[in-house]
């Protein structure tokens, strides 16, 4: 058998290209290995599984891959599938699978940040507060501390993040030995959620009418769960070990969680925890902490900080 060009979809009816003649299948393949005739031939893994697909790859001259992004709504099985064909596809260089390649791995390496300077940094990570949401830039903790510490600071912060997606951003960050890192801690009801291969997260009490209902992959039995506590405390210690091994300062400002997140910070001495009822002021979007309260925020983690350096 001779396949002269083989067109591949990553959807289950695609918009096919006028030459291709009707849909291969693995019974039409069967056959078709029989033939000596020169093929244009056209498939999906709806129709051929990949096992077959990859042996008629080996027998075509060319060899198409219709999109070039990747379907967002496929879903379980057919998601582990297309992504073995792209792997395929991408390693025989065939030109949308290494696009949806290179743009996933683009997604799944992307930071929110990044270094600033080789002299010794400080980062600040955390939610909206340590974003300094209803603030202005220079009124934040962070921008405070750093004007204390006399350090320049880079922000890992994103508003409504959790602490698995903050954990994650420390650990592939470039923070080296001699950096500072103060992590604002929030609350473990958050989940992280896919956005072009790289994460979202979502406060667990806007997640039922933010997220479409068939991306709401947990049920609300999830939310505040010893499960998502535990996940969260993971998360937390592998930073700090992750900081113990290469020289990095690591303080751990408990912002917001009133659960769980004290228990595993009680024997650690770069912690301090900020958690209150009642802000000294707000932001102007009357939710967040205002000017003051960031000043407090700044003042006590900077008396935790030489405090621990003279201690």
């Amino acid at each position: 058998m001779s396949i002269s060009k083989l067109y591949i979809s990553l959807f289950e009816d695609p918009e096919w290209p006028v030459e291709a003649v009707p849909v291969f299948t693995k019974k039409d393949f069967l056959t078709a290995i029989k033939s000596e005739a020169s093929l244009t031939c056209k498939s999906t893994i709806y129709d051929i599984d990949n096992f077959d697909i990859n042996a008629a790859m080996d027998q075509a001259n060319e060899i198409y891959l219709l999109e070039d992004s990747y379907p967002s709504d496929i879903q379980g099985i057919t998601n582990w599938e297309t992504f073995q064909l792209l792997n395929k596809l991408a390693d025989r260089n065939v030109a949308n699978a290494v696009t949806i390649r290179d743009y996933i791995t683009l997604g799944l390496n992307m930071l929110h940040a990044t270094r600033s300077t080789d002299k010794s940094i400080l980062w600040t990570a955390g939610c909206s507060v340590t974003v300094g949401s209803g603030v202005d830039w220079e009124q934040r903790y962070g921008y405070l501390l750093a004007e204390k510490l006399g350090m320049p600071e880079v922000s890992l912060s994103r508003g409504g993040s959790s602490i698995g997606w903050s954990a994650d951003q420390i650990l592939r960050s470039d923070i080296r030995s001699g950096d500072t890192v103060v992590w604002g801690l929030t609350d473990t009801t958050r989940v992280d959620l896919n956005d072009n291969f790289s994460l979202k997260s979502c406060p667990g009490n806007q997640y039922f009418t933010n997220v479409h209902k068939e991306k709401q992959y947990w049920n609300i039995d999830y939310f505040g769960s010893l499960t998502q506590e535990v996940a969260a405390a993971r998360s937390v210690l592998q930073v700090i070990n992750y900081c113990s091994k290469i020289g990095v300062k690591l303080v751990l400002a408990n912002l917001l969680n009133i659960t769980i997140m004290p228990m595993v910070l009680r024997n650690y001495k770069n912690t301090i925890d900020l958690t209150t009822e009642e802000y000294l002021d707000l932001g102007t979007d009357n939710d967040h902490p205002g000017p003051k309260h960031h000043r407090h925020y700044a003042n006590e983690i900077y008396n935790l900080i030489e405090g621990n350096n003279n201690g």
